[in-house]
């Protein structure tokens, strides 16, 4: 843990419901107490004696909820700021995404240039619902997972190439 202490506030958006807030230090435990007047959503604060100054910095924080929940479907802010404002197009139906929006998002994860050379948008709903979106690459490239020779120039190899 990160934090020399976390406590974590929570309220259902259901009128009736109790809100909750839960604390933990990190060894192995928490602790949970109700607590009356919570707004409706989510609040985190985690709490260190710096020890962790540069996690603490606002701009840190931001960097790895953006890289760890970005495609998180409720809102995370950090200190009024919208962070994961990257929708996941792929459980969105086909026909509200333009095709703008399927080259803006494959840029964001591929950090390409070039649009995609194509792209599969599938949906399955039974007996698992399943979501998935698949891109293939205008241009190979070794740092995508490709087979490249031994050389190092970054050639393609054939899939029947011996390369022993």
């Amino acid at each position: 843990m990160v934090a020399d202490r976390v406590a974590v506030s929570t309220r259902s958006h259901l009128p009736e419901e109790q809100g909750w807030r839960w604390t933990s230090e990190g060894a192995g435990g928490y602790e949970m107490e109700p607590v009356n007047d919570l707004p409706r959503g989510t609040t985190s604060r985690p709490q260190s004696q710096g020890g962790c100054a540069k996690v603490s910095q606002d701009y840190e924080l931001e960097r790895i909820i953006k890289h760890y929940s970005n495609f998180v479907q409720f809102p995370i802010d950090l200190n009024g700021k919208a962070l994961n404002t990257v929708q996941a197009i792929w459980s969105r139906s086909k026909k509200e995404i333009k095709e703008e929006e399927y080259d803006q998002f494959y840029q964001y994860i591929s950090h390409d240039t070039e649009k995609p050379l194509c792209k599969l948008h599938f949906t399955a709903d039974a007996p698992l619902s399943i979501q998935a979106l698949l891109f293939i690459p205008r241009a190979q490239s070794g740092k995508r997972g490709g087979i490249t020779d031994q050389s190092g120039s970054g050639s393609v190899l054939p899939e029947d190439s011996d390369s022993a």
